[in-house]
């Protein structure tokens, strides 16, 4: 079990959708200046950031910018 407490402050951290995928995870890319591909809702280029899980957890003590609306 991953452990999902703060190293810092010890609160649990919460899921955040993520900044750079916007939450799909990664975007396709083809390559190609108009796409031909079957399936084009097929993610060819996961996200870095997230890991093409969408989210990721942060503190909310330790990060309450993050969680702004």
């Amino acid at each position: 079990m991953v452990n999902l407490n703060c190293t810092i402050c010890e609160t649990e951290k919460q899921p955040i959708t993520c900044w750079s995928c916007g939450g799909e995870g990664g975007y396709h890319d083809c390559m190609a200046d108009c796409c031909v591909c079957l399936d084009p809702d097929e993610l060819t280029n996961i996200c870095d950031i997230c890991d093409g899980d969408g989210e990721y957890f942060l503190c909310p003590s330790c990060h309450p910018e993050s969680f702004d609306d």
